[in-house]
């Protein structure tokens, strides 16, 4: 039994290398003694990611940069506008792997999020693969707002012979716009990852400290946000904490090459003459450790959906800065509602709405505490059961 699993990056982003873990583990579960090929976008990847179980890693393309012959013929290709031929060059490493696989998993996540422009990335790939693959294909782990699944979309998904959603929005969105679509449940597989112990970093107290998360992703523009509303609103919401608790304040990355760490470092400048607020510069932490800190805190606010999976999955009561469905799709699967449990970023103004929100939370927060320890170890486990389902797939057995 061979599998390939495919992803975007996950070398720095931090919530994809938790994607590629739990994934990794729920296929072991469906097949003990299956070989795992791993397939990354990025240019500088391989075994130092160290995942148990990975048995080789491959580039998603056969080139970057320069010239090589696989380069050069992939041009003539697209020059006779013959991009068929060209995708082969282009993917010829990933595509010898899965010539010979019988299950590639595509993890999806929000990629066909249109703000992101990676249609056309993961389409070339997704087409070379059904041509030249016999093995089944499955759409893993989405989440997409019903009027981005267009006649784009729809035409990509139907090249695969199942797909997963982790939220119960994206599943009625699919279920509505693919009807013929094998649509099938099933948590993010990042939930599945256990944490690693690591060295405690300085300001972070178990139990006594808040862990805070801020993100490019929700001072960018194109996310319906202004970045000095979102930074001033965090400030509000920093001071908030600062005067009604006598917790530490330790803020956290999640996806590094100071894609994180550029505005957590603008929003530290308001604090650090102050002895309670600390700022997390370690980028060689792994997903696994991450986790582990995360579990550290008594109560958290996340931007990166997959710090606040590893918030969620640890019990730690968390607050939600939303910039997609899936955010909000998670709360509600978790809580019922997502209302205050989660705020779109374009609602954050220079107010106080955030500093309120994230009180009345953390006011609740042994209530909620107590509701993710009474649904999580099931919540989990359906996580885990998306293993049947690979297998069905597999086997051609429409009994899911």
């Amino acid at each position: 039994m061979k599998v390939i699993v495919v992803i975007g990056a996950c070398c720095y982003n931090k919530g994809s290398e938790a994607l590629a873990r739990g994934t990794v583990n729920i296929i072991k579960k469906a097949y003990p003694a299956c070989e795992i090929v791993l397939c990354s976008g990025e240019k500088e990847f391989g075994a130092q990611l160290n995942i148990e179980n990975v048995d080789r890693y491959v580039r998603r393309q056969a080139y970057y940069g320069g010239y090589s012959l696989k380069r050069g013929a992939s041009a003539f290709c697209q020059l006779i506008k013959r991009e068929d031929l060209a995708d082969r060059f282009r993917y010829s490493s990933v595509l010898n792997e899965c010539k010979n696989a019988d299950l590639i998993v595509v993890i999806c996540g929000d990629n066909y999020d249109k703000s992101y422009h990676m249609y056309n990335y993961m389409h070339s790939l997704n087409k070379a693969i059904r041509h030249c693959c016999k093995g089944k294909m499955i759409m893993y782990d989405c989440s997409l707002e019903f009027a981005h699944i267009d006649e784009a979309v729809i035409h990509d998904f139907q090249l695969f012979d199942g797909l997963t959603v982790r939220e119960h929005i994206s599943l009625e969105a699919f279920r509505e716009k693919i009807p013929t679509m094998n649509c099938y449940y099933a948590p993010d597989p990042a939930f599945v990852m256990s944490p690693i112990k690591t060295k405690r970093v300085e300001g972070l107290i178990p139990s006594n400290s808040i862990g805070i998360n801020l993100s490019t992703m929700v001072v960018d523009k194109q996310y319906g946000s202004d970045s000095k509303k979102v930074l001033a609103a965090y400030r509000t919401m920093i001071d908030r904490f600062l005067e009604k608790t006598d917790r530490s304040i330790v803020l956290l990355p999640h996806v590094m090459r100071n894609l994180d760490l550029k505005v957590l470092r603008e929003l530290y400048e308001n604090y650090k003459d102050n002895s309670r607020v600390y700022l997390i510069e370690n980028e060689d932490l792994s997903a696994p450790e991450l986790k582990y800190l995360i579990s550290q805190f008594e109560f958290f606010v996340g931007a990166r959906t997959h710090s606040t999976i590893a918030a969620y999955s640890s019990c730690v009561p968390t607050f939600v800065i939303g910039y997609s469905v899936k955010s909000i799709g998670i709360a509600r699967d978790l809580f019922g509602s997502d209302k205050g449990y989660v705020i779109p970023v374009g609602e954050i103004s220079e107010g106080s709405i955030l500093a309120d929100l994230t009180e009345k939370l953390y006011n609740d927060r042994e209530v909620v505490r107590k509701h993710l320890k009474e649904i999580m170890p099931a919540y989990i486990e359906s996580a885990w059961k998306v293993a049947d389902y690979f297998k069905n797939i597999v086997e051609g057995n429409n009994d899911y």
